[in-house]
């Protein structure tokens, strides 16, 4: 579905199916480090902690060569084998290849993330996709010209892609909302540098 913003944006309720989207879950959700809350050093030697968990996989030479320091981007990974098979697939869906996962769990409504643009930090945020696992989630897109909200429910098993003019004309959060008692994975594929 297209979804009638002022940019490149499409929502797929179902990219992956049940079965899928459980088994990747609970793959991740094993990983002990990612489901404690992210903290990290900022660039002044303070150390900030988030509200939620995160865990970052990449291409093996971004790994083997520490382009993301697990000191500044939290602890990484190379690919899982399942994790591949999804980037693949996003790969043909979308038609670009991202280099990085950025995973990010939730434990429940009391976890999320305000309004912000996804910056250009370690490479191009002209498309980003976002697949959701767990309980679903409204996310929340505020064009920056009218600050008109726009929501979306991003259902388990979910694609969204932000592409071409996304982060340059919205801001996205995903609001705190105590309703929500379960946990929330959010995968997202990133790109690493620039074509």
């Amino acid at each position: 579905m297209i979804l009638d913003l002022n940019c490149e944006i499409k929502y797929k309720e179902v990219f992956l199916s049940e079965e899928e989207s459980d088994t990747i879950y609970k793959e991740l959700s094993e990983i002990k480090e990612f489901t404690k809350p992210f903290s990290m050093i900022l660039f002044n030697g303070e150390r900030y902690q988030e509200n939620y968990g995160k865990h970052m996989f990449m291409d093996i030479e971004l790994f083997k060569e520490n382009k993301l320091p697990s000191e500044i981007w939290g602890p990484s990974k190379p690919w899982t084998e399942r994790l591949l098979v999804i980037k693949d697939r996003i790969e043909e869906e979308t038609g670009h290849q991202f280099q990085v996962c950025v995973c990010i769990y939730y434990p429940d409504g009391n976890s999320g993330v305000d309004y912000h643009s996804d910056q250009v930090a370690f490479g191009d945020t002209s498309h980003i996709v976002s697949i959701s696992l767990g309980e679903e989630r409204v996310f929340h897109l505020r064009e920056k010209l009218t600050q008109k909200v726009h929501e979306v429910v991003l259902k388990k098993g979910s694609l969204l892609l932000m592409g071409e003019h996304c982060q340059e004309r919205y801001e996205h959060a995903l609001p705190l909302d105590l309703n929500y008692k379960q946990p929330r994975i959010n995968l997202t594929f990133r790109k690493f540098g620039f074509d």
